[in-house]
């Protein structure tokens, strides 16, 4: 059985961390971030090469 997470649709066997360059944070989403991930799904090709709702 799993363990419990806090967290929706988080491996409860990994925990969350960040990367960072100079050019790149990749982290995982949060709240604060809908308005930018909803405009980058309008971009075209976005909407073409993956499975995100359109339009």
């Amino acid at each position: 059985m799993f363990a419990s997470s806090s967290v929706p649709h988080q491996n409860p066997y990994m925990e969350p961390i960040t990367l960072t360059t100079e050019r790149l944070l990749l982290r995982p989403f949060h709240e604060g971030d809908a308005d930018e991930v909803y405009a980058a799904c309008q971009d075209p090709d976005i909407q073409r090469w993956t499975v995100v709702p359109s339009p």
